[in-house]
Order: structure tokens, then C-alpha cells, then sequence
């Protein structure tokens, strides 16, 4: 059976590719991007060399990011970056740097985009492009997530709240997957919300501050801290249904070592050859980014970057050239084959 399945992470992928050698930016398949809030700027790291460099702003354009906390980006070759303050949202032109901020317009009227307050977590539609070539964006808020829908004349944005007990959370990561519909996770504080398309709910509580948030086939993933930094009881967990107990459960994937301070979290797709994690290293000083395995018993972890200083890096995003998209179901699960070895093994 035929089943398209495209994928998109919180925290959330950089799909677009850059040629113009003025701009001297060049990413490649696997190469991460990362929100440096406290210079209001975006980086360019090359997992394979430890090369660090800046994506926006560049190109001699003004520089509209301002307090940024996610980012995100679609095949088509634009990048959004949400300004955690401002309660804006803005599009970025990764062939040449242009920057915009997105506003509404429809039926003849313009003007400020509603994104609720505090917009954080973004991630691009997995489904396909619709009218005009575009996608439409989610964007994680305080109490809500919103839609931005996208067509060739109109940018209008839809609110779905989230549930009782969370009307006042912040939803600072986000995680979108597409089988059929647009699904995804959202991580607000301690909790993991569920979004199937419609509608959101409480998927799991208490699970210690989370710090980021992925998805693989077939589980979100946190990066947690259970105590105070630098922890052996921190890491990456997969929120998994324990069909015991009948509820869903935070098990340890990957903890410690590298891991004992994590940040921000992001995963490869997941027809990837070799599926990873990365995730930031908060606890060194200046800052780390730490490539995880996904087979070993426990996974083994790597310093691939080291990033400038001690700014505040919230989110980061692996590039891909286009969405993951994966033929059948054979095909996808022989994907995520050393995926689901090395759960067993942690589990054990």
C-alpha cells in the first residue's frame, strides 16, 4: 500500500539551498541552523567540519529579527523565524537574505498578523504546498497554536487553544508530522500536548522542564532536565504508550555525559541513511552542539560544533533538500530499523 509520509521537526528544518557564492553561504543536506537570540541572528553549522558561520542577517539587508525563539523553514526555499516579543513573524529568502514580516491580508485588508502572544515553536506544513506554491506554518503561542495559511494573495491565521489546565502556557516547541493530516506535539513547560489536526490535548505531565522537542517515527522526543543542570538524571527521553498501564510514559533514550545539561533538540529525517539526534549543549560554556546516535546501548554522543560565546541558542533545525517522503510502509519501517534496536536495548 502506497502511503506518503512527510515529515517536519521542532524544532523544526532549514530546506532551502543557497548558490550565490557573494553570499558565501552554502548549506548541505544535514547541515543545522541555529537561533542566536541574544545577537538577534541566525547560524550556519556544518556538523562535519565544526564550521560556524552567519545565515541572517547577510546580504546587506535590514535585520527584522529581533528576540528570536524558533525557526523553521520550507522546501521551497523560505525560512521563518518567530520574534518572541514582537509577536511577529518573520520570512526570510535563504537564496538572498531578504527578510519580510509576514501580516495579514485578505480581501483587500492588511495589517498586523494575530500570532497570540509570546509566539515561540514553528514548524512548516509537511502536507503539500497549496495555492500559489505555498505551505502553511504553525506557530506555538501562549495558550494556542495558530495557522498561518498561505495563498497567492491572502496570509490569514486560524487559533486552535490549547487544553484546560494549559489556557496560560507558553508553547515554546514544536513538532509536526503528516499521515493523512497534519499531526504534531507541542512542549509547554513540563508537558507534551497532542495536536491531531482539529484539536489539541494533554498527552503527558511532570516530566521534568523540557528544553526541546523532536519527532522520529514513531514518538516525540524531549530533551529534559529532571534537576538542576549539570545532571547524570538529564538527556533525551521518547514519550512512548506503556500498554501496560495504559497511559504515556517519559523513558530515558540517551542521559548524561554530553547530555547532562541539554537544550535545544532536532532530529534528522527519517529516511535519513543514519538517524540522529542534536541537541544543544547548555551547560559548557560557550555552548556545544552534541550529535546522538540512535543505535548502542547507551547511544553514543559527539561534539560536532562549538558555538560563539555564551548566548542563548532556544532552538536549532537540520537541513534537509526536501521533505522526507517515503514510498510505502515497508520502506519506512526498514528506515527506522536501528531506530527501534536501539530503544530495546535502552528500555532493557
Amino acid at each position: 500500500m502506497a502511503v506518503r509520509l512527510s515529515f517536519c521537526f521542532a524544532l523544526t528544518f532549514a530546506l532551502a539551498s543557497v548558490t550565490s557564492p557573494a553570499l558565501a553561504i552554502r548549506l548541505a543536506p544535514g547541515d543545522l541552523l541555529v537561533v542566536d537570540a541574544t545577537n538577534q541572528k541566525i547560524l550556519h553549522v556544518d556538523p562535519n567540519t565544526g564550521a560556524v558561520d552567519d545565515f541572517a542577517p547577510r546580504g546587506g539587508f535590514s535585520n527584522l529579527i529581533s528576540t528570536p525563539r524558533g525557526i523553521a523553514s520550507s522546501p521551497e526555499g523560505q525560512v521563518y523565524v518567530t520574534n518572541y516579543d514582537g509577536a511577529t513573524l518573520v520570512q526570510i529568502d535563504a537564496a538572498t537574505g531578504a527578510q519580510q514580516i509576514l501580516e495579514f491580508f485578505s480581501s483587500g485588508i492588511g495589517g498586523p498578523l494575530d500570532l497570540g502572544t509570546h509566539p515561540a515553536g514553528v514548524a512548516v506544513s509537511p502536507a503539500a504546498p497549496g495555492t500559489g506554491g505555498f505551505r502553511d506554518v504553525y506557530v506555538s503561542s501562549q495558550g494556542a497554536l495558530y495557522r498561518v495559511e498561505r495563498t497567492l494573495f491572502d496570509t490569514t491565521s486560524a487559533m486552535t487553544p490549547y487544553p484546560s489546565g494549559h489556557e496560560s502556557s507558553n508553547g515554546l516547541f514544536l513538532a509536526l508530522y503528516a499521515s493523512g493530516v497534519v499531526q504534531g506535539y507541542i512542549g509547554v513547560g513540563q508537558s507534551v500536548l497532542q495536536f491531531n489536526g482539529g484539536t489539541i490535548s494533554t498527552l503527558i505531565d511532570l516530566i521534568g522542564e523540557i528544553s526541546g522537542l523532536a519527532w522520529m517515527p514513531f514518538s516525540p522526543f524531549v530533551s529534559r532536565a529532571n534537576t538542576t543542570c549539570p545532571s547524570s538524571s538529564n538527556g533525551v527521553a521518547e514519550i512512548a504508550y506503556d500498554q501496560f498501564f495504559f497511559q504515556y510514559v517519559a523513558q530515558d533514550f540517551a542521559t548524561g555525559g554530553d547530555l547532562a545539561c541539554p537544550g535545544a533538540l532536532a532530529a534528522t529525517p527519517p529516511d535519513a541513511p543514519v538517524p540522529y539526534f542534536y541537541a544543544i549543549d547548555v551547560g559548557s560554556n560557550p555552548p556545544r552542539i552534541v550529535r546522538v546516535e540512535t543505535a548502542g546501548s547507551p547511544p553514543p554522543t559527539e561534539i560536532v560544533a562549538t558555538l560563539p560565546g555564551s548566548a542563548s541558542y532556544p532552538a536549532l533545525a537540520v537541513y534537509v533538500p526536501e521533505p522526507a517522503t517515503l514510498p510505502d510502509v515497508e520502506v519506512a519501517l526498514a528506515g527506522i530499523a536501528t531506530l527501534a534496536i536501539a530503544r530495546r536495548r535502552v528500555r532493557g
